[in-house]
């Protein structure tokens, strides 16, 4: 089920640029007419990532992305769910002709863990690196 993050206000104030998935549900971000259906489609390959995670382990998947070992610097968990995410959705970009080996795409990707758009879930720069080969 996808909802609007805008039209919930327990959850737009929340990364209001990014999409969130509680279990079966993707609140998606407040720009999300804006994108381009590839856009579309790319957010939605790493959120359904997310659901199934929520499907086989919610427990784990609950506990997990909020606090182990921290929610921030070092959520080794969190990062972890992540990069299954990020993965499925750099293939998917991959199949529909984006440059995933381009500086700009790889970049991007490193700084989703490394930066502040995640609360710097991971500050190992190089390890994450190693991660998205």
């Amino acid at each position: 089920m996808i909802k609007y993050k805008k039209d919930h206000w327990w959850i737009k104030w929340f990364s209001p640029n990014y999409a969130t998935t509680l279990f079966s549900t993707i609140y998606v971000p407040v720009n999300w007419d804006s994108l381009t259906k590839l856009q579309q489609d790319s957010l939605l390959a790493h959120e359904n990532v997310h659901i199934e995670q929520f499907r086989k382990y919610w427990i784990l998947m609950s506990v997990a992305y909020l606090f182990l070992p921290l929610p921030f610097l070092f959520a080794y968990c969190r990062a972890k769910l992540e990069l299954e995410a990020y993965l499925v959705q750099r293939e998917f970009d991959r199949s529909n002709g984006v440059d995933v080996e381009s500086d700009i795409y790889r970049n991007n990707l490193i700084n989703q863990f490394v930066g502040s758009s995640y609360l710097y879930m991971f500050v190992c720069k190089k390890t994450v690196e190693k991660w998205i080969r």
